[in-house]
Order: C-alpha cells, then sequence, then structure tokens
C-alpha cells in the first residue's frame, strides 16, 4: 500500500539539481578544452600565413559558430576539405579564436599588444563569435591612458574595426586626459582620426592640439628656418597690416594669459595652474622642434613633414591657433603656403573688427561644444582656399526652445539677443567634469536678468521644469528651483555687486567635482579673496552635466567669454 503512494522517480531537492548541473558543466567545459591537446580529437587543418597550421575539432567549432557550422557543415567545398587553406589569416589570431571555441579562457597576457588584439577581433567578427568580440570590446573600455589609446587606434582605424573604434571614440571623450605628449607613437591616421571624431574635454584649445601634433613628428622632419623666406611669405602691404593686426592681439590676448584666475582654479580659492594656453608659447625656442629634437629617440614621435602638413591643413582650424603660436611654431617648418597663411590671419581680421575679442577667440572650447566647429580642411580639392576661410561663419555657441525667441550670430556666436519674454539660452557645452570659469557680460540691459547652469538641453529648455536651473540674478536674488537655494549670507560673504546695467559683467565658477556654483564680481575678488571663497549653490546634480545659462526679458542681450577650465583628472587604473 505505501510502495503506490511513493514517488514514481528519485526525487532531488532543486539546489541539489543545481549543484549537479553545475558540477556536470565545469566537467564538460573541462573535457572540451582538452580536445585541443588530443591529436586524433583535431580533424580539421588551417594553413595560415607562412604555411603555420591551426589544427581544430570540427564540432566545436560549428557548436559555437555559425560562419563554422555553414563552412564545415553546410554546402561549401571546404565541407569535404581536411585541410582548409588560410593564406592571409595569422596563425596565432586564429589560435585564440579556436581556441575560445574549445573552451579555453581568453586572457590579456603579458605579451598581449593591441595589434594582436584587434586581428583577433576582426577574425572573431568574420567567424561569427560574438561573445569574443564583446570581451574584447570589454578591454578596450577600460582604457584611458594616451599611449594604449594610440596602439589602439594604430591597429584599429586602418582595420576599419568599426565597434573598436566606437568605443574608443568614447573613452577618449570621457575620460582621455589629454596634453602635449598625447600623440606621441600615434600614427597620422590615428590622430587623424582622433581629431575628426573625439569631442575633448573644454581646457583643450586648439593650439595645444597642434602642439601635441608637433611634438608627435619624427626627429628628421627638416626644419626650415630660412629667416628672408619666412618674412617674404606675404607681400610687404600684407605683412604691415598683420604685424599691427597681430601685435594688437597678442596686447589683448595677454589679458588672458596674465589672469590672476590662471594661477589655479580650486573652489576655495585657486591654487594651481590650469590655463589652457599656459605652455603654448614657450619662451624663444630655437626651432619650432628644438625642444622634441632633444628627447631620447624611443620618446620621439614617427610623423613625416609631410604627415604634419597634411594634418594641419586637413585636420586642424588653422585660425583657432594662438598668433605666437603660428609665427613661432608652425610658419618655419614651411608646411603652409602663402595663400593659407593670408586665408588664417584674415578669418582674424574679420572676427577681431565684428567685436569677438582675441581672448574670447582662442580660448572658446570649440572642439568640446555640441556642434562642430571646424575650418578644416583648409584647401578644397581642386587646391583652392575653403568657403569656411571666406565666409568665415562660425555657429552660435548658444541656444534655446525651438521658437524661443533667442536671436543668435554667426558674426558674433559669444553673443545673444532675447526678442520676447523672459527665455532662457544655454552654451552647447556639457560640462561633464573639472572646474570652469567664464565671464557673462550684459550687452544690452533689460528687465530681467540672471547667470548660471543649466542640467536641460535645448531638447525640453523650459523654465517650468523642477529643478533645472540655478541662477544668480541681476538684483542678486537666486533663481532657481527647490530643493536648492542659493545659501544664506552668499550675496554679502561675497560682496556680490548688481549686474543690471549695459557694460556689467559677472564671474561664474562651476565646480563639478565639489558640485559647487558660485559667482564673484571680477576675477581678482575671486582669486584674491582672504580664505574660502563663499558657494552660492551646493550639492548640484553632477551625474549627466550642466550647461552654462542665462535667463533674459525682451530686448535683453549678453555675451560670454570662456576664462578656464581645468584638466580632466588623471586617468588611474
Amino acid at each position: 500500500m505505501g510502495d503506490t503512494l511513493a514517488s514514481p522517480c528519485p526525487f532531488m531537492s532543486r539546489l541539489e539539481e543545481e549543484e549537479e548541473d553545475a558540477k556536470h558543466r565545469q566537467e564538460f567545459a573541462s573535457a572540451a578544452r582538452t580536445i585541443l591537446d588530443r591529436p586524433e580529437l583535431l580533424d580539421v587543418t588551417f594553413v595560415c600565413e607562412r604555411s603555420r597550421k591551426v589544427k581544430a575539432n570540427r564540432a566545436l567549432l560549428a557548436s559555437g559558430s555559425e560562419y563554422f557550422s555553414k563552412l564545415l557543415y553546410g554546402d561549401m567545398k571546404e565541407r569535404s576539405m581536411d585541410t582548409i587553406p588560410l593564406p592571409t589569416v595569422k596563425a596565432g589570431s586564429l589560435q585564440a579564436v579556436v581556441g575560445y571555441l574549445h573552451g579555453r579562457f581568453f586572457r590579456w597576457e603579458s605579451n598581449s599588444c593591441w595589434a594582436d588584439m584587434v586581428d583577433i577581433y576582426c577574425l572573431a567578427e568574420q567567424y561569427q563569435v560574438d561573445s569574443l568580440c564583446q570581451r574584447i570590446l570589454l578591454f578596450v573600455s577600460r582604457l584611458g591612458y594616451a599611449h594604449e589609446i594610440g596602439d589602439l587606434l594604430n591597429a584599429a582605424v586602418v582595420r576599419h574595426a568599426e565597434e573598436i573604434l566606437k568605443i574608443a571614440v568614447s573613452v577618449m571623450n570621457n575620460v582621455l586626459v589629454f596634453n602635449s605628449s598625447s600623440f606621441l607613437g600615434w600614427r597620422k591616421e590615428s590622430i587623424k582620426y582622433c581629431l575628426d571624431f573625439v569631442r575633448f574635454h573644454p581646457n583643450v584649445t586648439e593650439t595645444l592640439i597642434a602642439e601635441a601634433v608637433l611634438a608627435a613628428a619624427s626627429s628628421n622632419v627638416d626644419v626650415i628656418a630660412n629667416k628672408e623666406k619666412c618674412e617674404h611669405i606675404l607681400s610687404d602691404e600684407e605683412l604691415m597690416a598683420l604685424k599691427s593686426l597681430t601685435e594688437s592681439i597678442s596686447l589683448k590676448f595677454g589679458e588672458v594669459s596674465g589672469n590672476p584666475a590662471c594661477s589655479g582654479v580650486d573652489s576655495g580659492g585657486p591654487t594651481s595652474s590650469c590655463s589652457p594656453s599656459s605652455s603654448s608659447l614657450p619662451s624663444t625656442p630655437s626651432s619650432p622642434l628644438s625642444s622634441l629634437l632633444s628627447l631620447p629617440s624611443t620618446e620621439q614621435g614617427c610623423l613625416s613633414k609631410e604627415d604634419l602638413e597634411e594634418i594641419f591643413t586637413g585636420h586642424i582650424s588653422l585660425p583657432l591657433l594662438e598668433p605666437g603660436f603660428m609665427r613661432e611654431k608652425v610658419e618655419p617648418l614651411g608646411i603652409l603656403r602663402q595663400e593659407i597663411l593670408t586665408a588664417i590671419y584674415r578669418v582674424h581680421s574679420v572676427c577681431f573688427s565684428r567685436g569677438i575679442s582675441p581672448s574670447c577667440f582662442f580660448t572658446i572650447p570649440w572642439r568640446s561644444l555640441k556642434q562642430r566647429v571646424s575650418f578644416a580642411p583648409v584647401e578644397t580639392d581642386r587646391g583652392e582656399i575653403s568657403d569656411a576661410y571666406r565666409k568665415v561663419a562660425l555657429p552660435s555657441l548658444w541656444i534655446g526652445a525651438p521658437n524661443a525667441g533667442l536671436v543668435t550670430s554667426e558674426e558674433l556666436p559669444q553673443r545673444v539677443s532675447c526678442s520676447d519674454h523672459h527665455q532662457i539660452a544655454v552654451m552647447q557645452l556639457p560640462l561633464i567634469s573639472g572646474k570652469h570659469v567664464w565671464r557673462i557680460r550684459i550687452v544690452k540691459k533689460c528687465a530681467s536678468f540672471a547667470v548660471g547652469v543649466s542640467s536641460i538641453d535645448n531638447t525640453h529648455l523650459t523654465m517650468t521644469i523642477p529643478n533645472a536651473h540655478w541662477m544668480l540674478s541681476s538684483s542678486c536674488w537666486s533663481y532657481v528651483t527647490a530643493p536648492w537655494e542659493l545659501s544664506r549670507m552668499f550675496v554679502r560673504a561675497a560682496g556680490i555687486d548688481l549686474f543690471d546695467k549695459t557694460g556689467a559683467s559677472i564671474i561664474v565658477v562651476l565646480d563639478m567635482k565639489k558640485r559647487t556654483l558660485t559667482f564673484a564680481n571680477d576675477l581678482e575678488s575671486y582669486t584674491s579673496y582672504g580664505g574660502e571663497y563663499p558657494v552660492a549653490f551646493y550639492g548640484l546634480p553632477c551625474d549627466a552635466g550642466l550647461y552654462p545659462a542665462l535667463l533674459m526679458s525682451c530686448s535683453g542681450c549678453a555675451e560670454i567669454e570662456w576664462i578656464e577650465s581645468s584638466p580632466r583628472d588623471p586617468f588611474v587604473r
């Protein structure tokens, strides 16, 4: 009677079954990994580059790859072949793919390099081994140092490994700490790819990028130091006009390079230099590459003079280079012909005559904006100067909600006006990390005016969205939505003056690391403040980035002058 009530089969608990299943999977995987060590089970041979052979088990290859399933068991001729020629495939890369399909663990070894890793990725992609591709992409996402990113790009750009390059760009956008030595060891194609697709941190100016390109030049670049040739690149009339212009530029630009804010940007009072142009104008160099040529050969670059010419004319916005840097570093190389130099200085003349100050023009983080700004290439396919140098039309730095009544200009990109009641304009510059300092100047006063930051771009820009704007009014009241409120006593402690008249200005300081926003009458009052400078707003949401922002009423007009940004925090693995 008891037997008829018993379970019809032996019973294990769910936990016991899972434990036994895990043991079985481990035993099966362990057995599969030993197959490569058993020649009698390897029933197909691939003959690779240099006649090197890679042996494998057909069934395991087919079970892990649809490509091999069709190749070895489909209607292709290789189905009946025991030996399959692959003369263009590297044996080491194929062995890595085969080993992975046979259960071997894939690791970054001490002798691994990105050239081999990219080759393995391309094979895995071709053979539809998606999990191995994803494993290699994880390695790419962990990069951060300039030299290893360069090694990766050197291999990936020529192979058109799009998925690898896509992640590499994301790494460079968000992690790479760029400086004048970042391009050392990078090939021409890698540098061009970086310049064409990466959005740099706001402290990276065009001059710093050009300096990094020169640092990557080979020690055998023929430096043209012929004084007569350099002095007669332009006609006498053009040279005199240019000399007068550049002297004026240097005087005005000195206001930025000698700025008290450039002594540092820590929110408790600046303590260390972060000027984007602090290393752009070395003192009286003997030649444009004199410092480079003194480096040990292992630290020198590999770009030829022809490579420099191609990069400078095709991928660098030449008018955005500081005039002093152009004269001392670029012109003596002889890589830019007379017509190009004339076009560059004409752009300067046009922009400055319109009212763009040199200090603003050369420090705006053009390569960090959402909308790409570029004067490259300088020449058309027919060898003519690009229309960009003739039209000199720069997209506005500002943007607002559709039909918001904001007026911008391609002639004065730093300026924005309001033709409607109470509109918000945001700068097309997402600030993700670092510390940033800018000045807002009132060009034409209006009834209501406020400066600060916004957490939203133009897509959803409106004054009614909660927790989106943190601003100080020209009348020194806060424009902010709860729960972030203007710190008590800030206006009095910082000595903030009203900035409600035409010509008035206010300094804005945003520290993304400390999640603080503050304001100052001018740079001197900020940098020379005794003790820790008062903070206006604490606890800003810095996880998704903030945008410089303005609030204006009808007939108001204002402009921004970018002062400086601190470098990105160092990458540490």
